[in-house]
C-alpha cells in the first residue's frame, strides 16, 4: 500500500492510497477511508452537467485533462460528498 504525500487532487486534507493495480485507489478523509470511484464517479456526472448547463463544448481528452481543475474548484462539494458518506457509515454491514 502507497499513501501519496500530496493531497488528492491538490484538495487539502484528502490522501490519496494507492494499493497497486489490481485493486482500487482508496481516499482518506477524516480517519474515514473510501474508494476513491464512489466520489470521482459523483464529480464526474456533476462535471458533466456543468459543462451541458454552460455550453461547453470539450472533446474527451480535453475533457479528462480538465476534471482536475474542476474538482479542486469545487473542493467543497468533493468534501461534502465525502461527510454524506461518513454519516450513511459507508462500507459498514
Amino acid at each position: 500500500m502507497e499513501k501519496s504525500k500530496n493531497n488528492w487532487y491538490g484538495i487539502e486534507g484528502i490522501e490519496f492510497i494507492y494499493h497497486g493495480e489490481w485493486s482500487d485507489p482508496e481516499i482518506c478523509y477524516k480517519n474515514h477511508v473510501v474508494n476513491c470511484h464512489d466520489i470521482e464517479d459523483g464529480m464526474w456526472e456533476e462535471y458533466l452537467e456543468y459543462l451541458k448547463e454552460n455550453g461547453v463544448h470539450l472533446t474527451e481528452e480535453e475533457m479528462n485533462e480538465n476534471f482536475g481543475n474542476y474538482m479542486l474548484r469545487n473542493k467543497e462539494e468533493v468534501y461534502s460528498l465525502f461527510e454524506d458518506m461518513i454519516a450513511d457509515d459507508y462500507g459498514k454491514e
